[in-house]
């Protein structure tokens, strides 16, 4: 998608895309979103295709860098177009938003270990409410899940799955009887299902037999078998060094002195040994 300055530096216009890129959580040109957080990163008007970011954010949790930011807000867009600009809940909108943006990383692994943790699961009807909570750890929590839900869906119904159930809300179909048409199951059927699938194995195992990591193992091994040798020699070259600083202290005085030569008088002065001739 090709992109050119139109209005300002900080204004940015695509394919019916408007991008603002502010200093703050105000938008320069488009109108404030009172309803985002103050540590807000971005947020999308996708009825009109206006997008604003906040550069300054983009590092954080769960864009990473300001690319992923802006394929998020940019997708929020799509999403809505998708939808005939009715509404797609939260964490269906958000989770989309996320797998297209970036690919899965070890921090979302992380995230979802602990929310599969006894007492932490929550079923995709209730991660709107975690949005709505306005806290940045319910939203981070409602980011992963999100993410992990859409991404679990997509694996089992295909790359079609999301612009069918969006089809089926533009047709005037609510988010439910829309999932329930394009995958066979009901939303709460395929939340238990995505737990009863989704455990330690089968979330790191992928991660942990991948060729980075395999690789990463390789060096740290490496690296460790190289200080372990440094430190052994380290030891042995100490032990030679006590030994004969020991051995010189045991000798006896003189012990492995350098001999003495007589060095006979250069001034014409008579040698002291036999006459010449006499044996």
């Amino acid at each position: 998608m090709t992109s050119r300055t139109e209005a300002s530096s900080s204004t940015i216009r695509m394919e019916g895309v408007s991008v603002d890129a502010a200093s703050n959580g105000l938008s320069l040109t488009a109108t404030p979103a009172r309803s985002a957080p103050d540590w807000a990163s971005g947020y999308a008007y996708g009825n009109s295709g206006t997008v604003v970011i906040i550069p300054a954010r983009a590092g954080t949790y769960p864009y990473g860098s300001l690319q992923s930011l802006l394929h998020h807000e940019v997708t929020h867009v799509l999403v809505a177009r998708a939808a005939g600009g009715r509404p797609v809940p939260r964490w269906f909108n958000e989770g989309l938003a996320m797998v297209a943006a970036r690919e899965w990383t070890m921090g979302d692994r992380s995230r979802l270990f602990v929310e599969l943790l006894p007492g932490n699961r929550v079923p995709a009807s209730r991660l709107d409410d975690l949005f709505d909570r306005g806290s940045r750890a319910g939203a981070d929590r409602a980011y992963a899940l999100s993410a992990a839900y859409v991404r679990d869906l997509v694996d089992r119904y295909g790359v079609d799955f999301p612009g069918a159930v969006l089809a089926g809300i533009a047709r005037g179909e609510s988010f439910e009887e829309a999932f329930r048409r394009s995958t066979g199951v009901t939303l709460d059927d395929a939340t238990a299902a995505f737990y009863s699938r989704t455990n330690f194995w089968n979330l790191w195992l992928p991660a942990l037999t991948s060729g980075a990591t395999l690789w990463t193992a390789v060096t740290l091994l490496a690296l460790w078998a190289a200080k372990r040798r440094r430190e052994k020699s380290n030891r042995i070259r100490q032990t030679w060094e006590l030994e004969e600083t020991a051995s010189f202290e045991a000798a006896p005085p003189g012990f492995g002195a350098p001999p003495s030569f007589q060095i006979p008088p250069s001034n014409g002065a008579p040698h002291s040994g036999p006459p010449p001739g006499e044996n």
